[in-house]
């Protein structure tokens, strides 16, 4: 396969029109976190642009691949699909991207984030990488990504095997797959890790995830203090910044501004009128949706297991790796996702129906995942039978604007809501 060239233009455009976003939430201020979220936005693509300019080693990789190696390396993550789910809303190019795939052989069932990620690359849009690390988290699309981008840019890389079962040999497994992680970069760096940075980043990762659990023990508060696109803006700054401290501000931004209304008995819309759970991820190429669900029907999303349920485990700072290797099995979305579904997504999604006082649930079946499209009918059951609530399951792409208008969401979403106006 003939090599690509190097074009970061599109990053750079890219970077131009975040800009304007930041400046207009600094203009406009309403909420400390929105301004933040958008300087990281900003950073972070930055940072991948001018790698090279500061000396920095670029590892490409996937989905819940653990970025504390990377950062405690000194390199810089450059996460695939969050890249990919980044540049094509901002630009909106989404017709010369998914074109590209398509001319290279992706088929549209092929999971949306995907085929923009190859197209990146085939079109020489992504910073160089020095290397890839890809995995089975949390999709068969995802164990797929790896071996194109090696061979374009004629790098070295890893595929990171994940056991689906929890248990201890399971956990053993992927702890030795993370020792062969550290051996690729020590190869690509040229140096050993060092064990008190890398302490560093795993304390940063300990307290990042305590907040996001505090974050999502107050969105029980009713009303809840929650804007409904805060969770998936947390989801996506953990994919990129976890291990590293710039992120920290932004979440307890998030965090202060939920306790703060929590207290004052406030929620984050005047009227909240209907509590919904959220599975799976909605449309990731523009969260007005969101937006428009809670300002003009008062819809609140108070739980969303796939994107922001952490489950338990110990922070052992003394097994670095083992301690990473149980934090992987407790990641949202490989938690649910990966098996056996009564012990993942159907437990969490009951018990967060019921803790968070869901009045109904939100299926969000994006077309291009067998995984989460195969859970659908388990889930929906489980909320009927166990917690007496409807689910209304939209079919989707989460970045592919084609596949369903945006008129037509909204008009079955106001029927939806509907019937939980009818069911009181």
């Amino acid at each position: 396969m003939k090599k690509v060239t190097v074009d970061l233009k599109p990053q750079e455009e890219m970077v131009g029109v975040l800009e304007k976003m930041l400046e207009h939430r600094r203009a406009h201020p309403k909420a400390r976190a929105d301004e933040l979220y958008y300087e990281l936005l900003v950073t972070y693509h930055t940072r991948l642009k001018s790698a090279k300019e500061h000396g920095k080693k670029l590892i490409g990789h996937t989905i819940v691949v653990p970025t504390e190696l990377i950062f405690a390396m000194d390199m810089w993550p450059m996460h695939l699909e969050g890249s990919s789910m980044t540049l094509a809303p901002v630009l909106g190019n989404f017709e010369e991207i998914f074109s590209t795939a398509k001319a290279f052989g992706m088929a549209p069932e092929i999971c949306s984030a995907h085929r923009c990620l190859a197209a990146l690359f085939l079109k020489g849009w992504a910073p160089p990488v020095d290397a890839v690390i890809w995995s089975n988290q949390v999709c068969d699309n995802t164990s797929k990504s790896g071996d194109l981008l090696m061979e374009l840019y004629d790098v070295p890389g890893m595929f990171l095997d994940r056991p689906y079962r929890l248990n201890d040999k399971e956990v053993g497994y992927f702890t030795d797959e993370l020792e062969t992680m550290v051996e690729l970069l020590e190869r690509v760096g040229g140096h050993k890790l060092d064990p008190e940075r890398l302490r560093e980043t795993m304390e940063v990762s300990r307290y990042t995830l305590e907040l996001c659990k505090e974050v999502y023990e107050l969105r029980k508060a009713v009303p809840t203090p929650a804007l409904n696109r805060r969770s998936i803006q947390i989801m996506f700054i953990n994919w990129l910044f976890m291990g590293d401290p710039v992120a920290i501000p932004f979440i307890e931004a998030v965090r202060d501004e939920c306790k703060e209304m929590v207290d004052k008995g406030v929620g984050a819309v005047p009227q909240e009128n209907y509590r919904i759970i959220s599975l799976f991820l909605p449309p990731l190429r523009d969260m007005r949706l969101l937006d428009w669900m809670h300002k003009e029907h008062g819809a609140s999303i108070v739980a969303d297991p796939y994107g922001s349920h952490w489950g338990d485990f110990t922070w052992d700072l003394s097994q670095p790796l083992l301690t990473l290797s149980h934090k992987s099995f407790a990641s949202p979305i490989c938690r649910q996702m990966h098996g056996p579904v009564e012990e993942g997504v159907v437990e969490d999604s009951v018990n967060d129906a019921i803790n968070h006082k869901a009045e109904g649930a939100i299926y969000w079946a994006h077309i291009g995942c067998r995984q989460g499209c195969a859970t659908i009918k388990v889930v929906k059951d489980a909320l009927s039978e166990r917690v007496g609530i409807p689910t209304l399951v939209m079919d989707i792409d989460i970045l592919d604007p084609t596949f369903v208008s945006e008129e037509e969401l909204k008009d079955k979403l106001e029927g939806f809501f509907e019937i939980l106006e009818d069911r009181r």
